[in-house]
Order: structure tokens, then C-alpha cells, then sequence
């Protein structure tokens, strides 16, 4: 037995069952309301009797009275009957069961369309989306009773906590920020799956305006980053972000000069402190050196070579 409500039309005293016994209109209203979601009252004559709390001698009068034939129905189907044994086990059918429970009422047809204008008015928000297309769902017809039979097939929404991506979709915008975040993360030895801080999303949110960084530049950015050798560039993601275009400038001279104040740079002041160390007497000048490159970290080109110019004039003096 299912623990649902069962409609009950009140045109039910107009038809031809108000000229049956007292018995068999009451024993056909407590089917109604025992049935489950198929229409099925599953059980022995005398179980079902003791359902409804009617003798068994009346029940089995009134089903003889509502298994019989009705010219006088709405209803054409089984010849006008009312009940018929059931084809799901032991028991009776109420015929007409299905058909009065997908009769709508007023109240729920206003309920429905309230909730429809609802949604209709308040659409879901979605991720980077600046206009939405409203597309007019499509009304289906479901009763009641197969609500009820496919509520047992309908998994559980996921819990807190849990992501669904069955039907998920997301806009080409925000799939390409993803994108270009793990890139620039990884010039860092950023994992994908560490989060971004919101200061750091919305730098790069700004770096995207009016449009995307160029492949060209993220391409000569990334060889800034991780092959060039230079020893100045940025630390962290928020610092490149919020100097894109500067970073940009150095890149270039920095490409334009083959990364020379970087690998090559290095290079250059190792073989230096070499040519330096071979003169005993000037030794004390490779401590000049180191201390002078430490506290200049951030010299361009220019003010670097002036540095290794100077220390080979001292070391020749």
C-alpha cells in the first residue's frame, strides 16, 4: 500500500455508482484510497477487508457489485467496470485509477504556473555569462502515479560538499581562463590544483581585458619565465599579473640581447672572477665583485656591463 493522498472528484455522485449499496460505494472510495501508485490493491479479500475495517461477507458483495459490467459509465473501458483482478499479484484493479489521478486541479494548475513565472523571472546565475537566452522549457504532462513510480530510479541530488558534473556545462570564457591559469601557475611550479587567492583572479581577469593575453606574448613570457636564465624576474603570480605589460618590455630586451643578463650574465662574472683570481694582489676585488652583484640584483644591461667594465679597469690597474 503506498502512503500518498488519492483524488476523489466530486463528480463521483453524479455517476452510476451512487445507485449501487451503501456497502459498494464505500468499499470502491477505500480502494481509491489504499491503491498504490499503478492502481493496484494487492492483497487477499480477506487482508484487504480488514484494511478498510468491513466485514468480509460485505466486501465480497461489494466487488461482485463493482466487477460487474456498467452501461451506464463514462467510462468504455472493461465494459464499464470498476475494479478487475489485478495482473501484479493477488488483489484488484481500479480501473480508471491513472486517469483521474493526472486530472489537474485548479489550485495546481495556478501552483504550476506560479513556479513556472518564478523560474522564468529568476533564471540560475552562471559563471561569466553576460546574457542568457530564456528558452521556453517544454510542459510534459506527468500524473501523479508516475511521479511516484519513477521517484525509486531518480538518484539523490549530490550532498554538500560533492561536485556534479553529469550536466554541467561551462562557458568557452571560463574554460579559457582555467587554461591560462594552469599555463602561467606552471612558470612558477604552481600545481593545478592549488587555488588561486581572489586578489590573484582578479589580476588576471583584469590582465584579459579588453581581450586575451596574445599567444605571441604568453609564448615570449613563458621563455622569459623558465628558459631564458634571467635572474630578475618576478617571484610570484600576483606581481607578474599586476606588472603584465612591464614584464612584457622585459622579456623582449631581454630576447633582444639573447638573455645575456641572465645565463650568459652569469657566465660572464664566473669567468671574470676567474681572470681576477689568477692576480694574488687582486683577489680582495672578487669579494668587491660578489658584494656589488648581490646588492644589485635588479641592474639592467646596461649598469651590469658598466659593473664588469670597472672591475676589469681595476684588476689592469
Amino acid at each position: 500500500m503506498h502512503s500518498m493522498y488519492a483524488k476523489l472528484f466530486s463528480r463521483i455522485v453524479h455517476s452510476s455508482l451512487m445507485e449501487e449499496p451503501v456497502e459498494a460505494r464505500y468499499c470502491f472510495i477505500m480502494l481509491i484510497a489504499i491503491a498504490d501508485q499503478h492502481g493496484d490493491v494487492i492483497g487477499t479479500d480477506t487482508a484487504i477487508a480488514r484494511s478498510i475495517n468491513i466485514p468480509i461477507e460485505a466486501f465480497t458483495r461489494s466487488i461482485a457489485i463493482l466487477m460487474e459490467p456498467d452501461p451506464g459509465s463514462n467510462s468504455k473501458d472493461h465494459e464499464g467496470r470498476r475494479v478487475i483482478a489485478s495482473e501484479n499479484g493477488r488483489g484488484y484493479f481500479v480501473v480508471n485509477y491513472k486517469a483521474y489521478r493526472s486530472i489537474k486541479s485548479d489550485d495546481e494548475k495556478r501552483a504550476y504556473m506560479r513556479e513556472y513565472m518564478r523560474k522564468r523571472r529568476n533564471p540560475p546565475a552562471v559563471n561569466d555569462v553576460t546574457s542568457v537566452k530564456i528558452c521556453k522549457p517544454r510542459v510534459v504532462n506527468v500524473t501523479h502515479a508516475e511521479a511516484e513510480a519513477e521517484a525509486e530510479k531518480t538518484p539523490l541530488p549530490p550532498q554538500a560538499g560533492e561536485l556534479d558534473l553529469s550536466l554541467k556545462r561551462e562557458n568557452p570564457k571560463a574554460i579559457a581562463l582555467r587554461a591560462l591559469a594552469s599555463r602561467i601557475g606552471s612558470w612558477f611550479n604552481r600545481r593545478e590544483s592549488t587555488e588561486w587567492s581572489p586578489r590573484e583572479k582578479a589580476a588576471l581577469q583584469t590582465t584579459c581585458k579588453p581581450a586575451f593575453p596574445k599567444p605571441e606574448d604568453l609564448d615570449l613570457l613563458e621563455w622569459y619565465y623558465r628558459d631564458s636564465g634571467c635572474l630578475y624576474v618576478r617571484k610570484d603570480v600576483l606581481t607578474l599579473l599586476n606588472n603584465w605589460l612591464g614584464e612584457l618590455d622585459r622579456a623582449r630586451s631581454e630576447k633582444l640581447n639573447g638573455g645575456a643578463t641572465g645565463a650568459h650574465g652569469k657566465a660572464s662574472m664566473e669567468g671574470l672572477k676567474d681572470r681576477i683570481a689568477l692576480h694574488p694582489a687582486n683577489r680582495e676585488w672578487v669579494g668587491h665583485v660578489e658584494e656589488a652583484v648581490t646588492n644589485e640584483m635588479r641592474l639592467d644591461l646596461a649598469r651590469l656591463r658598466a659593473l664588469l667594465a670597472d672591475a676589469e679597469r681595476r684588476m689592469r690597474g
